[in-house]
């Protein structure tokens, strides 16, 4: 998974992100819609370096665990070996 394979998913618009108010306990989410595509919501109270990351995070499970089937984290799950490997893609790129 790199960015380069991010960067195609937009291209291809098989991802989208949007830019709206989620509330203070996260910053970002991705979901699927019912039509298959993947969506990104990143929170707009955020500073642009925080959504940079949020988007980053989330492009992250786009390609990483999106593909291999469902993917569903709780609140509660957010020191998980996914959630880990998500923030420290984000760190890289």
């Amino acid at each position: 998974m790199s960015l380069s394979h991010c960067k195609k998913l937009y291209r291809t618009g098989e991802l989208r992100c949007k830019v709206a108010s989620i509330g203070p306990e996260v910053n970002g989410f991705i979901y699927r819609s019912r039509k298959g595509k993947l969506y990104i919501l990143v929170d707009e109270s955020v500073s642009p370096e925080a959504r940079t990351r949020a988007l980053l995070h989330e492009s992250h499970h786009a390609t990483a665990d999106l593909p291999s089937g469902k993917y569903v984290l709780g609140l509660d799950e957010r020191n998980s070996c996914r959630e880990q490997a998500a923030d420290e893609y984000a760190a890289r790129e």
